[in-house]
């Protein structure tokens, strides 16, 4: 199995680049799920982040990089989405273990709400392609 190694880079809201963290021995788990037409999910979990959770605030742009060495892969964008739900526990021998919930940046078209008084020009948007609806709603 070849050796992949991560680092992770937080952004405020506004695009601000605030933290960039190395997972090398920090990583307990990183599930990353890619969906066609649906936003993809990122599940980090680490050890001793104790210093970067200030930085997992609701909507935080979270970035994660991947590297595999043996396939002489540099490092690319295998994720960028929200930062949505934190979770904080303490195991039994006493761990800190900090996971952060994100979804991908699909997530927007699920929360736009854009709505115009009935028989108004800005009511009418179809029929259309859905992609020429979601760029003019982007526009706008």
């Amino acid at each position: 199995m070849p050796f992949v190694d991560y680092k992770i880079r937080i952004y405020n809201t506004a695009g601000a680049l605030q933290a960039e963290l190395p997972l090398q021995y920090d990583a307990r788990t990183i599930q990353i799920t890619h969906l066609v037409n649906h936003p993809s999910t990122l599940t980090l979990s680490a050890y001793s982040l104790a210093t970067a959770v200030q930085y997992f605030t609701l909507d935080a742009i979270v970035e994660v990089q991947r590297k595999v060495v043996e396939a002489d892969l540099d490092w690319y964008t295998e994720f960028i989405g929200f930062h949505r739900t934190p979770q904080k526990q303490i195991t039994s021998a006493n761990n800190r273990i900090f996971t952060s919930y994100s979804r991908g940046l699909l997530d927007l078209l699920r929360r736009s709400s854009i709505r115009y008084y009935a028989d108004t020009a800005g009511s009418a948007k179809g029929p259309a392609a859905a992609d020429d609806i979601i760029k003019e709603l982007v526009r706008e």
